[in-house]
Formats: C-alpha cells, structure tokens, sequence
C-alpha cells in the first residue's frame, strides 16, 4: 500500500477549526445543564398536556392490517414511487438477463 498524501495547510486549518468548535461545545455540555433541560422539557410537556390529543380516541387510517398502505393524496409522491416501481423492475429484469436457458425438451 502506498502512503497517504499529506493533508493541505487549509485542510489542517479546517481541522483545527472543527476540534477547537467540538471543545467548545464538549464544555458547555455539563451534566447539571443536561439535567436542567431535561427539567426544562419535562415541565414543557406537562404544560402542554392539554393541547395534546387521546390517540385512542382518533381513528388513524395509515395501514389495513399492515396489508396495503393508506391512499397517497399527494401527487408528487405518487409519482415518486411509480417511477421507483418501475426503475425495481428494471432492474429485476436485468439481473435476470442471461440467467434464464431456455432447454427444448423434445
């Protein structure tokens, strides 16, 4: 194997750059700070309880039995996944070229 190339004086720069930046936030990430946003969240969520609804209540339609997938209201999306299909078959087709003999049993 040969050596590696060495690193550019702007690629240094930059790597110094990004670790000085990743010290930085390493120190301002304290376990008492991360306990106190956790607090912080917690006592969010409680206030908000109210907003939030019982999803027991909802009827959500996304799957029928994991069978088939909800209806696509989008257009866009549906476009996204008929070009998926076909560029699957495809390939399915072109993997399959040249495995397939045809014998003749006569």
């Amino acid at each position: 194997m040969g050596k590696k190339a060495k690193e550019s004086s702007k690629i240094r720069k930059a790597r110094r750059k990004l670790e000085k930046q990743l010290a930085k936030e390493d120190e301002l990430m304290t376990p008492e700070k991360l306990a106190n946003m956790t607090k912080n969240i917690q006592n969010w969520i409680q206030r908000h309880a109210s907003e939030r609804c019982d999803l027991k209540e909802k009827n959500i339609e996304l799957f029928d039995e994991n069978r088939h997938a909800a209806r696509i209201s989008s257009r866009h999306i549906r476009m996204l996944r008929s070009k998926i299909k076909q560029e699957l078959e495809q390939e399915k087709q072109i993997n399959l070229k040249g495995r397939i003999k045809l014998t003749n049993h006569s």
